[in-house]
């Protein structure tokens, strides 16, 4: 028997036991962990940039991932002729096909809504708020890491003294 790779229909059944049409598939296993993985350290990062600025132990490494993020957004976007370009949602988006998904929607938050809630939520909606609480998370960001170096070169001073 084979697999008969890309599939359209995915049950859970075959999710669970890796397998389609009852026959064992490889690449389909392959596939299903790749969505898996994606799901979680794609959402994880989009959790991170809207609020890792929140903990200062973290907030060095935040301002980093906003600023790459928005350096793909807006180089690679043009570079690759998509406003908003992210990797990790093409990588994911060519995961999903393999599995059979279609009308896949430009944006990764807009998916992960509709996955999650089983709604349609409006694409302009999702945009409008992503790029809101990505301005506000990267001011949040850069204004309390600036603070967070003068207070450390403040007290660095007042110990020399």
């Amino acid at each position: 028997m084979r697999c008969n790779f890309p599939v359209n229909t995915l049950h859970l059944y075959h999710v669970m036991c890796f397998t389609y049409a009852d026959v064992f598939c490889p690449m389909h296993t392959v596939y299903v962990f790749l969505d898996i993985f994606f799901v979680i350290f794609h959402t994880s990062l989009t959790l991170f940039n809207a609020l890792g600025w929140a903990w200062k132990k973290t907030r060095v490494w935040n301002l980093v991932t906003l600023l790459l993020t928005g350096s793909s957004w807006l180089f690679l976007g043009m570079i690759v002729g998509v406003p908003g370009y992210c990797p990790f949602t093409d990588w994911h988006f060519r995961v999903l096909g393999k599995l059979g998904e279609t009308n896949l929607p430009n944006s990764y938050l807009k998916y992960l809504f509709d996955r999650i809630t089983g709604l349609d939520i409006d694409s302009v909606l999702v945009d409008r708020v992503t790029l809101i609480v990505f301005v506000a998370a990267f001011a949040l960001s850069v204004f309390l890491n600036l603070r967070d170096k003068i207070r450390s070169k403040r007290m660095k001073r007042r110990v020399e003294d």
